[in-house]
């Protein structure tokens, strides 16, 4: 970064920027700071692959995101996976012409809503699937504001989701 922005826009050279890291590291190292010890051996850390052969959707993670349940919840072209710690499980999407999920968030009520590649779009509360009604036009963003409110962006234009309603 410019010496600019690491130092609130201040007029400071990138020399002076370096040497004030210099003396900072410096002093830290003078006053007993610890060195920062190496990475332990990939064999002695809890990595582990998940592949279709042990139970993973499938490979071309499109994101992922933590429900308020807890488990992780896992999303590509194939579908919507739930992972419990040990293993995942395909999460059914009842009423979904497709699988193809392009998009999952958890709003502030801690519902998980789902949008597919087809603009459909569904949440789970308390383990029941609500699909809602197809929004009128295509979208791609989306964002939750404060009071709880959905909306919906795309080329042509902007659409508020009324979740009470349980229609765009």
């Amino acid at each position: 970064l410019p010496a600019r922005q690491l130092l609130g826009h201040a007029p400071y050279s990138s020399m002076t920027v370096a040497r004030m890291w210099l003396g900072m590291a410096l002093s830290g190292a003078a006053a007993g700071a610890q060195t920062p010890q190496p990475l332990p051996a990939l064999d002695d850390m809890q990595i582990r692959h998940f592949t279709a052969a042990n139970g993973f959707i499938g490979a071309d993670v499109r994101g992922l995101v933590q429900g308020s349940d807890r488990f992780l919840y896992v999303f590509n072209a194939r579908g919507l996976a739930r992972f419990d710690g040990h293993a995942f499980r395909q999460v059914p999407l009842p009423g979904f012409r497709g699988s193809y999920v392009t998009g999952i968030r958890v709003d502030r009520a801690g519902r998980l809503w789902v949008r597919t590649a087809d603009s459909e779009l569904g949440y789970f509360e308390r383990g029941v699937f609500h699909v809602l009604p197809p929004p009128p036009v295509p979208f791609g963003s989306w964002s939750e504001t404060r009071d709880g409110q959905l909306w919906l962006g795309g080329v042509d234009g902007l659409i508020r989701v009324n979740v009470a309603a349980r229609e765009p």
